[in-house]
């Protein structure tokens, strides 16, 4: 698991020194926003892929048994697991292509989120390009009353909102097995 994960980090710095002005933010902000976004980013990945060829039932790896008998020691694992899951179905409702999908990528990357980011301005104006592209495209194949874009945003806020239980479950993980 670790191995894949490795992976998917070194795919989402590849994926972020593509973005046209990453590369000019100061550097320290680029680790932070690697650092934060990079969660949500392999959750909208491996949603992609679980639709895909469904080998893997959940996000965590685990069997529902296995699952099952680590919440008896960490039940708030299960909160998570269920919310990660929630997401895979909310992204898979979606039905994103590849421009949408990159976009939602690079949106869970530039964000002004992080408290410890030294320069605003200038990723705010790169966040606000990222909204009005996918704004633009999402108008450009409008169905009839649905709203690609305004549901891509909310699904933006689901998975921070599940990365901040994931951050908060290894938290309490690490308080209650200090080792790990």
């Amino acid at each position: 698991m670790m191995r894949l994960l490795s992976k998917h980090v070194h795919c989402v710095l590849r994926f972020a020194t593509k973005l046209p002005g990453f590369c000019s933010l100061p550097h320290d902000d680029q680790i932070t926003m690697v650092n934060n976004g990079v969660f949500q980013i392999v959750m909208v990945v491996l949603a992609n892929f679980c639709d895909k060829t469904e080998i893997i039932n959940n996000y965590l790896f685990m069997t529902e048994d296995e699952i099952q008998k680590v919440m008896m020691v960490f039940p708030e694992i299960g909160i998570l697991n269920s919310c990660m899951k929630s997401c895979k179905e909310a992204l898979s409702l979606l039905k994103l292509d590849d421009v949408e999908y990159a976009l939602l990528n690079a949106l869970q990357l530039i964000s002004t989120d992080w408290p410890e980011l030294t320069s605003r301005a200038p990723i705010e104006n790169l966040q606000d390009k990222l909204c009005l592209a996918l704004e633009e495209y999402c108008s450009g194949k409008r169905s009839a009353g649905y709203d690609q874009f305004g549901m891509i945003l909310l699904v933006i806020r689901r998975l921070q909102h599940v990365a901040d239980i994931y951050h908060n479950c290894l938290r309490q993980l690490r308080h209650k097995i200090p080792h790990v």
